[in-house]
This record gives structure tokens, sequence and C-alpha cells, in this order.
């Protein structure tokens, strides 16, 4: 398809219109019929179909043929405008609603990056909950059919604009546009933060959501103060022993565990907490915790909620605060106001795949304040369990199981 460029280049960036992709008054001659409704004023002197002048086309493919310029557009008399060609990949994803069987190896297209976006090739994935949740159709998602996977680390491979350019080649961990259960993925590039090779696939695909949930939750509100006390639910799974190891980094006084099971109480106890609390073997855990802690506790991070959120309610102090970050229970927890105001005490949600698609700029702000927690060593990811990529739904059967400790990932 031949393509001939007249006319004036970007009036900000004159001999390299790549850098802001500002297509100001130039003027394409294509000859493809499925372009020329896009147009321009002088048709092709074989088609004498008008067009008209436009500004920059994502969907054109333009930014990734604007970067190849090292001249004004006049110099250009007429080159070859490559086809919007699709990269094939390898997904693991789901079709109907159901139990982990229903996962299935796809082969895809994946669109091209546009603008903001680049294209990865994934070393490893991670398994969360709210994954399990989506696939059993208890999660917003739009599908099936669908690719689950919200974080991973891999390698910059393409990028969509010149703004990408200099994370093409780079090692980077973060969160993807598209599901992470894949062998390439699109990903922001506010959303990517780059890694040393050093670092192992399975502690850096562990990392992201962990990471920034965790530092988020920790500083909502008033925030955790030094000197706080803090009960962790699930703390032996992924963000429970994320959140353990930071709080006692933020100078909490004590950490409280709970766990559903004993097995899961020594990594909870070598990873930090003061106490734990097996709820398995102890359901009214509230007065577990007041034998310890008879005036109640500061903080309350919960990812179960339905009847926890009374319990809760029952240990924690004036002024104090529940943060509920998942529903791993499948019922939503219920209070009433007057719970609340008389003493109060607030209860607060929070979702960082609500953050990162709403204000991906905000989600950046917080992995950069989170990160040297990873990247010194304060946070560890050692306690992580490794699946095949094509082995997801062995991983999502014991994720669902509660028997798991930590992190679970997919290798690719």
């Amino acid at each position: 398809m031949q393509v001939t460029l007249v006319g004036m280049p970007c009036l900000l960036h004159p001999n390299h219109c790549g850098i802001c992709h500002n297509f100001q008054q130039v003027a394409l001659l294509l000859c493809s019929s499925s372009f020329m409704q896009r147009g321009m004023e002088n048709g092709h002197p074989k088609n004498p179909l008008k067009l008209k002048y436009f500004r920059h086309q994502p969907d054109l493919g333009l930014p990734t043929y604007a970067t190849r310029f090292q001249r004004p557009l006049q110099s250009v008399k007429s080159v070859w405008l490559e086809r919007d060609v699709h990269m094939k990949y390898s997904a693991m994803g789901f079709e109907i609603f159901g139990a982990p069987e229903v996962f299935s190896k796809m082969e895809l297209d994946l669109p091209q990056p546009n603008a903001s976006q680049v294209v990865a090739k994934v070393e490893a994935s991670s398994v969360n909950f709210a994954d399990v949740m989506a696939r059993q159709g208890k999660y917003p998602i739009p599908g099936p059919p669908y690719i689950p996977g919200l974080d991973f680390v891999g390698r910059v491979v393409k990028a969509g604009s010149a703004i990408g350019e200099p994370l093409v080649g780079k090692r980077v961990l973060g969160f993807s546009d598209t599901g992470s259960y894949a062998t390439e993925v699109l990903a922001n590039i506010d959303l990517l933060f780059e890694i040393p090779d050093e670092i192992s696939a399975t502690a850096a695909a562990a990392c992201p959501l962990l990471l920034g949930t965790t530092y988020a939750l920790l500083h909502r509100g008033g925030g955790l103060k030094p000197g706080d006390s803090l009960v962790i639910h699930a703390a032996g799974g992924g963000i429970g022993l994320t959140a353990i190891q930071m709080a006692k980094q933020l100078g909490a006084g004590s950490i409280i565990g709970l766990v559903s099971s004993a097995s899961k109480a020594d990594a909870v106890l070598e990873h930090g907490a003061t106490h734990v609390v097996v709820t398995g073997e102890t359901p009214g855990y509230p007065e577990t915790v007041k034998n310890t802690h008879p005036e109640g506790v500061n903080f309350i991070l919960n990812s179960v909620a339905g009847s926890t959120i009374q319990q809760d309610l029952e240990i924690l102090q004036p002024g104090g605060q529940i943060t509920v970050f998942g529903m791993a229970s499948g019922e939503p927890g219920i209070a009433r106001s007057d719970q609340l105001h008389h003493s109060s005490r607030t209860i607060s949600g929070f979702s960082f795949g609500q953050l990162r698609r709403t204000d991906p700029k905000a989600a950046h702000r917080i992995m950069e304040l989170a990160l040297p927690f990873f990247i010194n060593g304060t946070v560890r990811f050692d306690r992580v369990t490794e699946y095949s990529l094509f082995d997801v739904a062995r991983a999502h059967k014991d994720l669902e199981s509660r028997t798991t400790v930590g992190k679970l990932v997919l290798i690719v």
C-alpha cells in the first residue's frame, strides 16, 4: 500500500513528528479503499474520492510509522505504510463461568499498542483471588470470553509511540491492560516499573498488586501510626504476609494475624506478626483478641467481609478504622451506622484495581512509594508457589482450597 506525504510536518516538532504525533495539516494519499473514508482533500489520481486533512489517528497505526522519520516530512516523497499486523499470542482464558476446568488455551491476536501502551513479553504472572471470583462470575469483567490476570513481570518488546520507546528492551513489573495469563500483554506505560535482571521472576511477579494494595491500605485515612495495633484477616495469604512486613517497618505496636488453619501460623509469625489466631479452630476470634488486647485494636484489614464485619466491630477501638478490600467469603459485610458515629469509627473500602483503571497516575505514585520496600528487601516475597501458565486450573483449585501460603504465580 503506497503512501505519498505532502503538506507540513508537526508544528511543534518540525524535525521529528514521532515525538508528539501531532499530525497537523499532513495529507496522506492512500491507495486502499479501507482508508478512503478517512481521506483528504485531493483524491488519488486513480480514485476521485474526496478526502480530508486529519489529525493524529491512533487506529491507523501512525505512531509506529511516524517514529521512523528522522527528517521533515516535506522531504519524504513516497514511503510504505505498514498495515496493523496483530501479534499472535497464547493465553489461558474461559468462555463460560464455572469451576477451574473452564480454562482453556486460546490463540489470539494482540491489538496494536496505542500511544500510551507498550507490548511486553511475559515471564511470569501473578494469580489473585479477584481472578477466581471473575471466573466464578462474582467479579465485574467485560466477558466472558475473558483472559484473567492483573499483574506480571516481563520485558518490553514494542512501543506504541515515542513516549514508550525508552522502555523497549527493559525488564519491567507492573499491571497489564490485557489479561496477564498470557505470553504477551499490552500495558500502560504509567503502570510499568523497571527492575534489575537479578530479581527473580517469581518474586517480581508476586510483587505489583500485593505491594501497591498493601501500601495504600496502611495509609488510608489517617494511616497506621507507630504503636498502633493491627488485625489482618487471611494473614497467611499474599496481602497478609506483605502487610505484616510493611506494618512492622511502619512501627506497628502489635500485629495480630488471623489464619484459617494452623499450617499457616509459622509463616505469619516468621514474617513479623506478634500474635496468631487460627479462626478454623477458634471461630469466635474477637474473644481471643480481647484476651491480649482488652482495649481493642486501632486498625483492621479485612479481605473476607460477610459476618466478619460484625466480629471486627467487637474489637475495634473508638476512632479505629476497618478497611475492606475483598469478599473472599462470597458475602458482603453489613454494619449499622449507629455502630460507627457514636464511637467515631470508620469502615472504608479500597480497590487498587479501580484506582489504576480510573487514575493510573495516582496508582503510579503509590507504586513509586511502595517499591523501595521490595527493592531494599524490607518486604520479601519468599512464600511463592509456582505453576506453569498452562496449569492455571490447578493453581485456581489450590487457591480456592485456602490451603496455600503466600502468593501463587504462573511461569510462562
